[in-house]
């Protein structure tokens, strides 16, 4: 179920709490104009300023879509409206997640029962914020109208999508029993920017669960009886996921060898993959389609 972050955004307990507000006298509550419902907040025109805010809890990298419904009373134009929500750990700003205006003049008439539906995404919630400020002010303008606003809402939209691709467009030479992290040159897409080809690192922004997997295609000289191989894939350089292939051959070999699972990770985690031949030298292939690594988060309350 969606919630409502906000509480009272429709301000129906006939009350301004638990919003804050800069001077009382200044924003208050009405019961003569509502969006919908009985209540609304009066933000007073002229030449004051008025500002009225709530902060809720967030988690790194949610998404929100915010929801305003502003109106004014009477033939006065209506002044400049900021809506803002902020980023917070504890009290220290973190940033904007959003930010939009509404000029001048801009807002309906309520004797007319209009009323001007406001509405933005914000960007996602940095890593160490755990507090969002959704922040409404109304600017002092000579000779403007009263604003009203009701049904604020603040509604979950989840953390980006994410899952990446990367291929391998180059040759990597490989030494015999020596362990090397194999390059994946080519992003073939990359949905929440998670993914480095200059380190062939995935570094994942959000906890949860992954399904990880990595290929190579390696040609393996000398002419022992079997080639022995193993991918593995590292999480903050700890091996968390092999796969060994034995090539029982007596010519040099192409073999292709691939390593998958589902992962819980962390954000922040730095997610590799590595390989060693054991018994012989040879040379990873830089063939798209049998050397890629990729990578994707399930839905998961985890």
């Amino acid at each position: 179920m969606i919630k409502n972050r906000i509480v009272n955004g429709g301000f129906e307990t006939g009350t301004l709490s638990p919003f804050i507000v800069n001077n009382p006298s200044f924003v208050s509550i009405n019961n003569s104009n509502s969006h919908s419902g009985v209540y609304s907040a009066k933000l007073s025109g002229g030449l004051t300023n008025a500002i009225i805010a709530q902060a809720v809890p967030v988690s790194p990298n949610e998404t929100f879509e915010l929801f305003v419904s502003l109106s004014k009373i009477g033939p006065f134009p209506s002044p400049l409206i900021a809506i803002n929500v902020q980023y917070y750990n504890g009290s220290t700003f973190l940033g904007d997640g959003l930010v939009t205006f509404i000029l001048s003049n801009r807002i309906p008439d309520n004797n007319e029962k209009d009323w001007l539906e406001v509405y933005g995404t914000t960007s996602p919630v940095p890593a160490t914020a755990n507090t969002a400020s959704i922040v409404i002010a109304k600017f002092p303008e000579l000779g403007s109208a009263d604003v009203f606003i009701d049904d604020i809402s603040l509604l979950s939209v989840g953390p980006p999508q994410s899952a990446f691709r990367a291929e391998k467009i180059f040759s990597q030479n490989v030494t015999e029993n020596r362990d090397i992290q194999v390059s994946y040159e080519d992003q073939i897409f990359n949905l929440n920017d998670e993914y480095d080809p200059l380190t062939s690192t995935f570094i994942p922004k959000q906890d949860g669960v992954y399904f990880v997997f990595a290929m190579v295609e390696a040609q393996l000289f000398g002419l022992e009886f079997s080639h022995i191989a193993i991918l593995k894939i590292y999480v903050n350089n700890i091996l968390t996921l092999s796969s060994k292939g034995v090539y029982s051959v007596g010519l040099p070999s192409i073999p292709t060898l691939s390593v998958s699972g589902v992962l819980h990770l962390n954000a922040g985690d730095a997610v590799t993959v590595r390989y060693i031949s054991i018994s012989s030298a040879g040379i990873i292939e830089g063939f798209p389609d049998s050397s890629h690594f990729e990578a994707a988060r399930f839905p998961s309350p985890l």
